[in-house]
């Protein structure tokens, strides 16, 4: 049957988009391969404890990147003179020199991590290799890529951040004295954390809360924001390179081909999409920057050869 115009662009579009979803489905299930074994569970759960111990210590250096940030900032806003006006943030601090010292500093974090997850599988394979080579070109330029990539987004979401207290304070018609009072007290959140805070703010004016009560729950809520969002990198950046670290472990002892193992409950005791992928081969090369899917993500990797 023939249909007229645009009602025979939209039915071969649709059929396009169902073809397109079979020839993906048919990708899956030419990739998958067996259940995970009890093996590969409790492997799954070894690595899952490095990774929390991991975590633990990455806090702190995370929590690093964030007050440096601050003091440089600070130090800046006590010499600015001039005025606030949209789009003054690219020029508060020398964001290219943060960034140069940021990516040094958290470089060495993230190749440690790296060399965690390889030495987890290494040192299991001990017949067939001695130790993990993490001085490998292919470890020192990931560590290198990846920090760079953290640390830009750091000093967008930063910018991003200072832009809107900025843009907040001048509505409200604070002085430079007061705006880069507010800068310095926002100094560590996002964009979305700072907004947060300052509609909390606001609310809590609109109450009629006295100022210095205020002043006491909007710093308990920044620190807070803070201390959250220094866990989160270091969770998504142990995720990240301790995944990479599995990845050429495997490879240096040999295995061309990963299983991806996911949890079957998780850590908060719920249910993921990804699980839908446990069992799923990739090749060694396929499988870079799979895993973690996204930053609560419980996946990791097992030889599937």
């Amino acid at each position: 049957m023939k249909y007229p115009g645009e009602a025979a662009a939209a039915i071969d579009e649709g059929i396009k988009i169902l073809e397109d979803l079979r020839s993906d489905l048919l990708k899956v299930q030419k990739k998958r391969g067996r259940r995970p074994s009890a093996r590969d569970l409790a492997d799954h759960r070894r690595i899952k404890t490095l990774m929390r111990s991991q975590v633990r210590k990455l806090q702190d250096p995370a929590g690093e990147l964030l007050a440096e940030l601050k003091r440089r900032v600070t130090s800046a806003l006590r010499r600015k003179k001039g005025g606030f006006r949209n789009g003054s943030e690219k020029t508060i601090i020398d964001w290219k020199s943060y960034d140069a010292w940021a990516v040094k500093f958290w470089q060495k974090y993230i190749l440690e991590s790296l060399g965690i997850g390889g030495e987890a599988i290494v040192s299991g394979r001990i017949l067939r290799k001695d130790s993990f080579d993490l001085l490998n070109e292919e470890a020192i330029n990931w560590a290198k890529i990846h920090a760079t990539a953290l640390i830009t987004l750091l000093n967008k979401e930063a910018r991003n951040a200072i832009l809107e207290v900025i843009l907040a304070a001048i509505k409200a018609g604070l002085s430079t004295q007061q705006i880069g009072r507010q800068i310095r007290k926002f100094i560590g959140l996002n964009a979305s954390q700072a907004g947060a805070v300052i509609k909390f703010r606001a609310a809590l004016i609109a109450d009629g809360v006295p100022a210095a009560e205020i002043e006491r729950l909007v710093a308990r809520k920044v620190a807070k924001g803070i201390r959250y969002r220094a866990f989160m990198i270091a969770r998504t950046e142990t995720a990240y390179s301790m995944n990479e670290g599995i990845r050429q472990g495997y490879s240096q002892v040999g295995v061309k081909k990963l299983m991806r193992v996911e949890d079957p409950v998780g850590t908060d005791g719920e249910t993921c999409d990804c699980r839908e992928k446990n069992g799923t081969i990739y090749t060694i090369e396929e499988a870079e920057g799979v895993l973690p899917e996204h930053p609560n993500c419980e996946g990791a990797w097992a030889a599937a050869e």
